[in-house]
């Protein structure tokens, strides 16, 4: 089965940012970074649902891949024998305005998500939209900022 993600920009950066420390060269960084807990399956819905609603406001195009994405990891991952996370994936993102953003659990807990944004906007502006991202978050969860010279780490109390 072929997938095709070069016809699909946002697919291909969510599984790039998805894949952000895999990598072993150096490449740009996204702008910022931030990562959270959400506790449990409400707060995954929760979550899901308060970024389509950033989206629609921002006028941005969202996606949600992450069905699309536990499918193709069981595609290359059969046999089980990597655990990519321990139970369901989140894999969602939105763009529009030169400004995107991607959201991710992979390689982190089950309910701890990274979300990383990017794009071609002046400073700014991305600064200005990562706030209007953070916001509506903040209100349901704590949301820490990534050190631009770190990365996502495991947060020991969002639990396994």
């Amino acid at each position: 089965m072929r997938i095709d993600v070069l016809k699909h920009p946002l697919r291909l950066m969510l599984i790039c940012v998805s894949l952000m420390g895999a990598g072993c060269g150096e490449g740009k960084r996204p702008y910022a970074m931030v990562h959270m807990c959400v506790v449990n399956d409400d707060g995954v819905s929760t979550f899901k649902h308060v970024m389509r609603e950033i989206a629609a406001s921002e006028g941005m195009e969202f996606v949600d891949g992450s069905a699309r994405t536990d499918k193709e990891l069981k595609i290359i991952n059969p046999d089980g024998k990597y655990n990519f996370i321990n139970g369901g994936i989140i894999n969602v993102g939105m763009q529009g305005n030169g400004i995107s953003l991607s959201a991710t659990n992979l390689g982190l807990l089950k309910y701890q998500i990274a979300i990383g944004f990017s794009g071609d906007a002046e400073r700014e502006q991305t600064a200005e939209f990562v706030q209007r991202v953070v916001g509506p978050l903040s209100r349901h969860w704590v949301v820490e900022f990534v050190p631009s010279d770190q990365g996502v780490f495991k947060m020991d109390e969002c639990g396994e």
